[in-house]
């Protein structure tokens, strides 16, 4: 989150899925924020696709969400079925694919190895499907193909190398149940988790950066070395979390020869790609309440035209100047102030609208040595331009935002770099390629490295998303902590659903 010019803007938590009372995700947060992080249902529809003239909502609730769809696509009800019978399929194995990074690591590969995992499971027939392939079978219709694949920018790769069951845990999360928002925007699951933190003895830092993860002679780790101001401060521990993600921590804090010797690392480079593509952004600031301006919670799709991976491709092999007068192919736009009904109260009279597309490294690397402010006209030229003609594409879908623009703003690749510690630009971490989810990958990337002391949380362990990060922090605390983490959360929520419904005293938030 950041504010500029009296406008506060989200800048990575656009939705949020089964935050409902008793789902597991809101059991997790009720618990880390001691019951003071709220959420607010959005509507019905939790995105809109817009393709080729037309608009297709997505509803929460699979009856729902089935029905929308059929009653556009009449001819490709058996198509839509079978889709969504895939959904059902995905998500009836969503806790296995947590419990393999759980159990021990030669467990989990025997289960794997010996197909005895097979018996109790499609995990591994799911993750084995390719998303575009599996769409064609489906259905000939193309733009039905495009329509229930839209969702693949969420994780920064073309439909071509998205797998079934990474697509799938993404849209699953929101076909649920619908959408969620913390009320008072994202940052009150920093402020939240940071109250908590502290009142058990810890401490969050902010502006120290670590600058090395320290270990042993025998190459355990030991410690970590902090950057504050000019000075190295040498802090030591047994156990360090990285949440930086894995190839970052391996390629940027460990010690050289630590990294060369991982096992873990050398196989995880000849499966996964580092990065997903990089995100550029605008921040648009509105005059207006979200009721006067006739804007929603929903999140909007705006895609140019069918065949996305033939497009994505082609686009990105464009120069910069080529793609400035292009419409990119495919535009995120979220109306972060319509979400929080508390943002009016904060920022009366002002709206919000972000909007993220794909973008080619390669068009801003000549001045990723510059620093941020001091990279020069031709930069700002670039990027403004570009931001604007993003703009124009996203207003052609809303024409009475054209005169309320009051503020805009532009993030490129190189902000990415600079705020969030991106190494190319990527908004969602380590690809989400279908190398990342064969069944041994779905195994070995996990919270315990094989660097002694050394350990991963966030969605790099999991997938992309607030959902996934959180459960890359369960899996985390297990492993330190050598606990079921997850069975003792779920016996906790088992205890209140009793109390709640059983004996009438009080109620989850």
């Amino acid at each position: 989150m950041f504010e500029n010019k009296g406008f506060e803007f989200d800048t990575g938590i656009h939705y949020i899925g089964e935050v409902s009372s008793g789902t597991d995700v809101h059991t997790f947060f009720d618990h880390l924020t001691e019951g003071q992080l709220e959420w607010c249902q959005q509507n019905d529809i939790f995105d809109i696709v817009y393709l080729n003239g037309n608009q297709y909502p997505m509803y929460g609730g699979y009856k729902k969400f089935e029905s929308s769809l059929t009653e556009q696509f009449p001819n490709e009800k058996e198509a839509i079925q079978k889709f969504v019978k895939l959904q059902h399929d995905i998500s009836s194995c969503c806790p296995l694919f947590g419990i393999l990074k759980m159990l021990p690591l030669w467990l989990s590969l025997f289960l794997i190895r010996s197909g005895l995992v097979n018996l109790v499971s499609k995990i591994f027939h799911l993750s084995n499907l390719g998303l575009e392939d599996t769409l064609k079978q489906l259905t000939s219709d193309a733009t039905l193909q495009t329509v229930l694949s839209y969702n693949y920018a969420d994780l920064a790769v073309t439909p071509k190398e998205l797998n079934v069951f990474a697509q799938g845990l993404v849209l699953n999360h929101f076909i649920r149940e619908g959408s969620y928002y913390p009320v008072g925007g994202s940052s009150e699951i920093a402020y939240h988790l940071t109250n908590t933190i502290e009142k058990y003895g810890g401490k969050v830092l902010v502006r120290a950066n670590v600058k090395q993860i320290s270990t042993d002679h025998q190459g355990a780790v030991c410690g970590v070395i902090v950057e504050k101001g000019e000075n190295l401060t040498q802090i030591n521990c047994n156990n360090v979390i990285s949440n930086i993600g894995l190839f970052k921590t391996y390629q940027k804090l460990l010690p050289q020869e630590i990294c060369q010797k991982s096992v873990f690392y050398k196989e995880l480079s000849s499966h996964v790609h580092p990065q997903g593509f990089a995100g550029f952004t605008i921040f648009v600031g509105l005059k207006g309440t979200a009721e006067s301006l006739n804007i929603n919670s929903c999140n909007h799709w705006m895609l140019s035209g069918n065949n996305q991976t033939e497009v994505v491709e082609k686009y990105l092999d464009m120069t910069f100047e080529e793609a400035s007068n292009q419409q990119p192919p495919i535009l995120f736009a979220s109306f972060g102030s319509a979400k929080d009904p508390l943002y009016n109260k904060h920022h009366p009279g002002k709206s919000t609208l972000t909007v993220i597309t794909l973008v080619n490294y390669e068009w801003f690397a000549p001045w990723e040595k510059e620093r941020p402010l001091h990279r020069g006209d031709d930069y700002e030229a670039l990027k403004n331009a570009f931001g604007h003609q993003m703009l124009q594409w996203t207003l052609k879908h809303f024409p009475q935002l054209e005169d309320k623009v009051e503020h805009f703003e532009v993030g490129s690749p190189l902000s990415n770099n600079y705020y969030i510690g991106s190494d190319r630009g990527e908004i969602y971490g380590m690809d989400h390629n279908k190398g990342r989810f064969t069944p041994e990958m779905i195994a070995k990337i996990r919270s315990q490295s094989d660097v002694p002391g050394l350990f991963f949380a966030g969605h790099d362990v999991i997938t992309a998303g607030i959902a996934g990060a959180l459960v890359g922090g369960i899996t985390c605390a297990s492993a330190i902590l050598k606990r079921r983490i997850y069975a003792e959360m779920l016996k906790y929520k088992a205890k209140l659903w009793l109390k709640n419904n059983f004996f009438g005293v009080g109620k989850t938030k």
